[in-house]
């Protein structure tokens, strides 16, 4: 009897017992819940095909096509100047190179890289001759924040040669190699271009008004880069006179010539751009 009278009040025990606390609720981080807005990357839209984006009211834009959305997509970097974020392909990529090597105060100086290339750490700066000159006594302040600060440093900052004497030409010659580069890689003895819709004409016409414009020729639309605006620097249009393949000037498809096309642009934006 004593036994039943137990295993009554421990079973009624058990069903007063209060139930027990829910599944617990998992807080999102906003690590992941707001992820572009604090890393800075790109908003992603994903479509399955073409028909998708028709379906939602999008039409193919072509955008392989456009040089000014090739600039614009180009991955972002900070103008060591106005300490902006701005695509790459608007700034003027800056190394350390190694001098040669002779007894000196120097072992590297602060020098100018190619924009493809991948190898070294680098910085940035606007790519305007105007505010380089105005800028280039804070040059030192341009070395290359990555390597400054790695663990594997093997030199101080007086090691560097900043050469703010000759800054802005050695920036010009540089703009020059990469010009002629490019150009060597044009087909020689190429027939004459037929205009194609979208093709880059750049042309040397004096009574032009706008350096970047797009107009109809030949029934199709094109974009005129006139170097008439760069006409400081007599070597670019010598080039381009040296290079035409029609009548209106050097055409160029996009992205066939993608870096011939960039660095005309870049060129053109060095020298024009505060006109």
């Amino acid at each position: 009897m004593m036994n039943r009278t137990k295993i009554a009040v421990k079973e009624l025990l058990v069903t007063r017992r209060k139930p027990g606390p829910g599944p617990i609720q998992v807080v999102k981080s906003p690590l992941l819940t707001n992820f572009e807005k604090w890393s800075d990357k790109k908003r992603k839209l994903y479509f399955d095909d073409g028909d998708c984006m028709v379906a939602n009211g999008l039409a193919s834009f072509d955008l392989k096509f456009n040089l000014f959305a090739s600039l614009l997509a180009s991955p972002m970097r900070c103008d060591r100047i106005s300490r902006n974020r701005v695509p790459k392909d608007y700034l003027i990529q800056l190394k350390l190179m190694k001098l040669e090597s002779k007894p000196g105060k120097h072992s590297l100086q602060l020098g100018f890289g190619n924009s493809d290339c991948k190898s070294g750490k680098s910085s940035y700066v606007v790519n305007s001759n105007e505010l380089l000159k105005k800028n280039v006594k804070s040059a030192s302040g341009w070395i290359p924040i990555p390597a400054l600060m790695s663990n594997m440093r093997y030199f101080n900052v007086s090691d560097v040669l900043v050469d703010r004497e000759n800054f802005v030409n050695n920036s010009i010659i540089e703009l020059r190699r990469a010009l002629e580069f490019e150009l060597g890689k044009l087909v020689k003895n190429e027939p004459k271009m037929t205009l194609e819709k979208w093709d880059i004409v750049v042309c040397l016409d004096p009574n032009c008004s706008s350096p970047i414009e797009i107009v109809r020729r030949e029934s199709v639309e094109v974009i005129m880069f006139n170097v008439k605006f760069v006409d400081s620097e007599p070597w670019v249009s010598e080039a381009i006179r040296s290079h035409r393949n029609h009548e209106l000037g050097l055409v160029l498809r996009f992205p066939r010539d993608t870096d011939l096309v960039k660095h005309i642009y870049r060129i053109w934006a060095s020298f024009a751009l505060l006109r």
